[in-house]
């Protein structure tokens, strides 16, 4: 049998059980589903079987396969997350052990989530798996979410007051990875980095100090070892005029702060640039796993900087003041750019540009073999009518030939193909827009089965 304990906000972690019967079905197992008191998304699962095989649950939406939990050693289990569901939606839950199959099957309903999500529309059907991680904003609040190939938000977590521009998952699986932005650019207020666990507690809430205690912004990065990357803004005077500048520091897994890189080391200001109060506006990291370097992107150099993690100097730069790859006719580099992403020699970069172009999405094909390296622009993507970006925006592959494309100030996720489809997409309403976007293949402890 299935045993669905309930618990939410009005009863304040009380739990009551409701026993629900198996149909069509002589049970050979109890199951105990737990929805979270802060997350009604959120489920624990525990068990009990009467056979001594590997054990799992697997969760359908009717008849369509949505997710199935980890293997479970044996045929008990306590505490198994149960992270892919949306709510107000009922479920059918089944006990399966590798060979007798299924011990035990029934529905459960879960709750309504925040309203705030209310606000999206999802308009045709995605042809990816997986999920992604992002966030909604408006005046008051932010609502930090993962999105399923439906639309339908399966985690979130609410607050007031703050500016988030990254959430990413943790390497552990014990939950998410926020940027807190300074929430004005006079640095009295530094940014910040939590850490959010998906039963919605907070972690971790730290200020690092960066430059002079201005902290971090715009973008973070988990490595492997564990430790956190985050760009801070670097205030210093040249001929009388404060320029900020952006570094790259590590935050150590002991709490304490290395300067890996500086945009000063390698850039100098002068008066030809437009704005000097944010000089680098160093914006976005990202990781190429081909390479094992990482990238960073400054948006007032309009460049694109590959480091070596050995040494942590530049290898090359794509636009900027020294670019260090040759481009062909008809190629034109990017422009006041945010997020981006490369598949193999394949570069994808959201590229917002200004009020006039407005913004586009391009891919161009980078050849690191050759001396000087060669670039050369294949696609792009303007939407029509066009639109400036004005805020974030980002980009990762699907596939070879698809893009999960964020046009923030738009208000939209989209799915955008290169033959020029675009099979699906979530809109919000006017006057709320979505943050930087991580596409991920799972949640911990759970695998979906199959999009939507």
């Amino acid at each position: 049998m299935l045993i669905l304990a309930l618990m939410g906000p009005a009863v304040s972690g009380c739990e009551s059980t409701q026993e629900v019967e198996s149909q069509d079905l002589v049970s050979r197992g109890d199951v105990t589903l737990t929805p979270n008191a802060n997350v009604v998304t959120y489920y624990t699962a525990s068990w009990t079987s009467e056979l001594s095989g590997r054990t799992r649950l697997e969760i359908d939406d009717g008849d369509v396969p949505v997710l199935v939990t980890d293997w479970q050693d044996g045929p008990n289990a306590v505490d198994v997350p149960v992270l892919g569901l949306w709510p107000s939606h009922t479920f059918s839950a089944r006990l399966v052990d590798e060979t007798e199959g299924l011990l035990a099957r029934s529905e459960f309903t879960t709750a309504a989530g925040p309203t705030e999500m209310s606000l999206t529309t999802t308009n045709g059907t995605a042809t990816w798996g997986g999920y992604l991680v992002t966030g909604i904003a408006n005046s008051l609040l932010q609502t930090v979410v993962v999105l399923a190939p439906n639309g339908q938000p399966v985690w979130y977590w609410q607050t007031e007051g703050s500016y988030f521009s990254r959430a990413c998952l943790r390497r552990d699986g014990l939950g998410l990875w926020l940027l807190r932005m300074p929430p004005s650019l006079d640095g009295l207020v530094p940014g910040s980095i939590l850490s959010v666990a998906w039963d919605g507690t907070v972690l971790l809430d730290v200020s690092p100090f960066g430059h002079e205690g201005q902290g971090p912004s715009h973008d973070l990065l988990e490595l492997e070892d564990g430790r956190l990357l985050f760009l801070a803004p670097d205030d210093r005077a040249v001929d009388g005029t404060v320029y900020t500048g952006h570094t790259l520091y590590a935050l150590e897994t002991d709490g304490s702060e290395t300067q890996l890189w500086s945009a000063w080391d390698d850039f100098t200001p002068d008066s030809t640039f437009r704005s000097p109060p944010d000089w680098t506006h160093a914006n976005a990291l990202r990781w190429n796993e081909d390479r094992k370097t990482l990238w960073v992107s400054l948006r007032g150099l309009n460049a694109l900087v590959e480091l070596d993690p050995e040494t942590w100097r530049p290898i090359n730069e794509f636009g900027g003041p020294n670019p260090s790859f040759e481009v062909s006719a008809g190629t034109v580099p990017p422009s006041g750019q945010h997020q981006f992403d490369f598949r193999g020699g394949r570069l994808a970069v959201h590229d917002n540009r200004d009020v006039e172009q407005g913004s586009r999405v391009v891919v161009y094909d980078v050849d690191f073999e050759s001396r000087p390296g060669q670039i050369v622009e294949t696609w792009e993507f303007v939407p029509n009518p066009p639109f400036f970006d004005y805020i974030m925006g980002d980009v990762s592959w699907l596939d070879d030939d698809g893009l999960v494309v964020t046009w923030s100030a738009a208000g939209m996720i989209e799915e955008r193909r290169l033959d020029g489809a675009s099979p699906w997409s979530i809109q919000l309403d006017l006057g709320a827009l979505f943050l930087y976007t991580q596409r991920v293949d799972a949640l911990p402890g759970t695998t979906p089965v199959s999009p939507g």
